[in-house]
């Protein structure tokens, strides 16, 4: 009997000590998603002007997967909020009207936000049709830059006036070929893909947790693999 159990434990030993080890292993892996990297996303929520409301929620989803270093931060069908900021009314002679908004941090499942912002289409499709996968954002330094640039040119502008005012009042100040016509507001429907990048890197950490009957390696987004 002694023998039985001795050799039953000469079995199972090696198989608990690899258990074990594998497990030992699983370190969580830090990953780092870089700046500028692109976001395909399609409206959920329609838009316009004549309706819309600063401060009013909308929707996009994410049309691809968010990577870093080979790892989904993002899954496809992610849905992604923002909030309108500005909205402009349609008028008349031939004033459209406009909404624009401002994009919301997304949160992963491990609670970490990334900063995201809204940026062109031609930025994000250089070529016309291929979408790149991260772009060059402008540094904040080049901004502020800019701005005391535009800045600086206030004082000229001030001078100017007196014959910059009567110009803009004869060139603007008349209905135009609009003949009073109202303007159209702004209508975006559902399905219109628009495009944002990541603000600032991020350094997010890999889920450690063993996969379970998974298809695919497990990401820093995934809860539990069923």
């Amino acid at each position: 009997m002694k023998k039985v159990v001795a050799f039953c434990l000469l079995l199972i030993t090696p198989v608990m000590l690899s258990a074990q080890s594998g497990a030992g292993n699983l370190e969580p892996k830090t990953v780092k998603l870089e700046r500028g990297k692109v976001l395909d996303l399609s409206l959920l929520t329609p838009l316009d002007s004549g309706q819309a409301h600063v401060g009013d929620e909308i929707s996009f989803q994410l049309e691809r997967d968010l990577n870093a270093e080979q790892l989904t931060v993002l899954p496809k069908d992610r849905v992604i909020h923002g909030r309108i900021t500005t909205v402009v009314r349609a008028g008349k002679n031939c004033k459209t009207g406009r909404v624009r908004w401002k994009l919301e941090p997304v949160t992963t499942a491990d609670g970490k936000k990334i900063k995201v912002q809204s940026i062109a289409e031609y930025l994000a499709k250089p070529s016309g049709d291929e979408l790149v996968d991260r772009v060059s954002l402008e540094p904040t330094g080049q901004k502020i830059g800019r701005a005391t640039q535009y800045i600086a040119l206030v004082p000229v502008a001030v001078l100017l006036s007196p014959f910059l005012i009567p110009l803009a009042i004869t060139v603007w100040g008349g209905e135009g070929d609009c003949h009073g016509t109202p303007g159209l507001e702004e209508t975006i429907p559902a399905g219109v893909h628009f495009y944002a990048a990541v603000s600032k890197n991020t350094r997010l950490v890999q889920a450690s947790a063993l996969p379970r009957h998974c298809d695919t390696p497990e990401t820093v987004t995934d809860q539990h693999c069923i």
